[in-house]
This record gives structure tokens, C-alpha cells and sequence, in this order.
């Protein structure tokens, strides 16, 4: 968890975390929302120390209380809230959204490439004009999200 966090203040930010394992699952994702992937990577590490209490000491009254019980509780909680939070939230209208990079080697895209060409324009200043006409018009490649 705290290597995680550290990481943060490195280039490789959270690259590698536990918490996009769980991509799938939208109700535990929900956590997200209110703890960062962080709170997501705290449930997911408090896992093993339970089951590893549970094995080693059996479902004793003591294991179940301290240990197994908070856990089943919390996580429960998270679900439950994940669960309301998808299935209150209004559907919002979709919007479409386009991504842009300063990579170089997209200049070699073939409609920057053809427009610099014609137009006797820098690679950097035709691609400029791409996505003044892209944020227009839905001629790009976009991503829905809802």
C-alpha cells in the first residue's frame, strides 16, 4: 500500500496497482469514487492477512470476530454503496470526447501529413489545425463515455 502511494511521486505514478484488477466489478469500483484507488488497494491487501488468519487459526470465536467479521462488514458496505451509487445515478447524456498528444511521431498520421503537404504548413501548426476542426465537427475518432 505505501509503495503504491509512493509511486505516485515517481514517473510510473500508479502504474501496477492492485486496484485495476478489479476493473470489472463496477460496484467495488465505486469505492473509487470516495477513497481513490488507494481506499480499492486497502480492501484488496486487507483480504490476505484475514484469509491467512482463518487458516492458520481455524474459524475460532476469536478470528471470526476481530478479523473475519470487520472485513465481511466493510466490504459489504462498499458493495452495497457501489450498488445504490450505480443504480440511483441518472443516465447522463453521452458525450464525445477526442484525445490529444504532442507525440511527433503522430505527424506522420496521414491527414496532418496531407494538410502540411498542401498547405505548405508545419507538421505542428497543421496538426493544431486538426484539432481546432476536430473539437468542431465528430469527423475524429472519439470515445464515448457516458
Amino acid at each position: 500500500m505505501t509503495i503504491n502511494y509512493l509511486l505516485l511521486f515517481t514517473p510510473f505514478h500508479t502504474i501496477g496497482s492492485p486496484a485495476y484488477t478489479q476493473y470489472g466489478d463496477l460496484p467495488l469500483m465505486q469505492l473509487i469514487s470516495l477513497t481513490g484507488i488507494w481506499g480499492l488497494t486497502f480492501l484488496i491487501s486487507w483480504l490476505a492477512p484475514v484469509v491467512n488468519e482463518v487458516w492458520e487459526h481455524g474459524t475460532s470465536r476469536r478470528v471470526l470476530r476481530y478479523s473475519l467479521l470487520p472485513f465481511t462488514l466493510v466490504l459489504i458496505g462498499v458493495l452495497f454503496y457501489g450498488s445504490a451509487r450505480l443504480t440511483l445515478t441518472p443516465n447522463a447524456p453521452v458525450v464525445r470526447v477526442a484525445g490529444l498528444t504532442p507525440d511527433r511521431t503522430l505527424w506522420s498520421y496521414l491527414p496532418v501529413a496531407d494538410i502540411a503537404r498542401s498547405s505548405a504548413l508545419s507538421p505542428h501548426a497543421a496538426a493544431m489545425m486538426i484539432s481546432a476542426l476536430a473539437s468542431r465537427t465528430s469527423c475524429c475518432s472519439a470515445i464515448d463515455s457516458p
